[in-house]
């Protein structure tokens, strides 16, 4: 392993640690305007200024942490006014301390990596996956460095190291201010894929003959796209890790991706998969339950709104966003929020009494 990225991986366990030793709340774009407009004390309600004074005193305390998701920073690009977009970054750091979940894909990669080492080959030696997921927020889009084969070994490894440092402590405003000043919204619309998705839901609404034979139909529809990944998981593990895959084959038969993917399928279709793999697991079930409701239809926002899901029930204890998203992570045959202990919540006086016994 080159220096730089053990110095990466170093830098990013320590933050896991810190941030480990908070509470993790999580929050939709709203409740980030909500506290913009206090921030810039605009006339609004005052339970929001309530909400607002309570919950920067937690994080002030260190009690508290709000950090936030790739899915909040992109929709944070659709406000064309550029003063409420540094303002709304200004309250992210505030509340936040600049902190983010990895990008999607990482995070992917990252379950798929914890459900292979811990949960089949039973590597107890694991930094928690819990840990394992935070970075600073200009790497909110991967974590990376440059490389340059032009420039000596240790210059190269220094300027690394010092372009690492200088990028990690960059903030969420910075960034509005200086480096992502134009209007980015037409190419974050999802109206397409909203589309696509109710074009697909109509058209196959013959599945729809039992929530179980539904939620088969659409794990096996998410494992198909995740293959890709798994794939160059086995690249990856083949070219550093050849002892992993000896064991994969020895002890389940698991000699290729598709079998890999076979297994993660019996193992949450036999509702043995625990909390391992949120990601495929919320997504099938999300997708499912939106199929089983004959009369609803896919939304543009929807897109957003179930990223927010999937980042927030495994890795935050609370969840803070609208009714009719509260009312679908909560629905059984799943109750995700449930499996996942966290709890969500979308009414602004309910959230104000959960922050003041926090604060109690």
């Amino acid at each position: 392993m080159e220096k730089i990225d053990q110095y990466i991986r170093s830098q990013k366990t320590q933050l896991g640690s810190e941030v480990s030793k908070k509470r993790l709340i999580y929050l939709d774009v709203n409740y980030w305007i909500f506290l913009r407009k206090c921030l810039m004390k605009e006339d609004i309600d005052t339970v929001y200024y309530g909400f607002y004074n309570t919950l920067l005193d937690l994080v002030k305390k260190n009690e508290v942490l709000c950090p936030i998701n790739h899915s909040v920073f992109t929709e944070l690009l659709k406000q064309d006014d550029l003063e409420s977009r540094i303002n709304t970054a200004k309250v992210i750091d505030q509340f936040s301390n600049s902190v983010t979940l990895v990008f999607e894909f990482e995070r992917e990669e990252l379950e798929i990596q914890y459900f292979v080492l811990q949960k089949l080959l039973g590597d107890k030696y694991l930094i928690p996956v819990e840990q394992n997921v935070w970075v600073k927020i200009p790497y909110i889009m991967g974590l990376g460095h440059f490389f340059n084969d032009k420039i000596d070994g240790a210059t190269q490894e220094k300027m690394q190291i010092e372009f690492f440092n200088h990028s990690w402590n960059i903030t969420l405003e910075e960034m509005m201010r200086n480096y992502i000043r134009d209007a980015v919204a037409p190419f974050l619309d999802m109206s397409k894929r909203a589309s696509k998705l109710n074009d697909g839901k109509f058209a196959n609404s013959s599945d729809l003959k039992s929530i179980k034979s539904l939620f088969k139909i659409e794990l096996e529809g998410v494992l198909s796209v995740y293959i890709e990944l798994v794939q160059r998981y086995f690249n990856l593990l083949t070219k550093n890790r050849p002892e992993i895959l000896d064991s994969l084959s020895g002890k389940y038969s698991i000699n290729n991706p598709k079998e890999l993917c076979d297994k993660i399928e019996e193992e949450i279709l036999n509702d043995e998969i625990g909390n391992y793999l949120p990601d495929i697991y919320i997504n099938s079930c999300i997708h499912t339950l939106m199929r089983w409701d004959k009369t609803r239809q896919f939304k543009a926002n929807d897109i957003y709104d179930f990223e927010h899901g999937r980042a927030a029930l495994p890795y935050y204890q609370y969840f803070f966003t609208e009714g009719p998203l509260k009312h679908m992570l909560s629905m059984k045959p799943y109750e995700l929020s449930k499996k996942y202990d966290c709890v969500v919540e979308n009414d602004i006086k309910s959230i104000n009494e959960l922050l003041r016994s926090m604060a109690s």
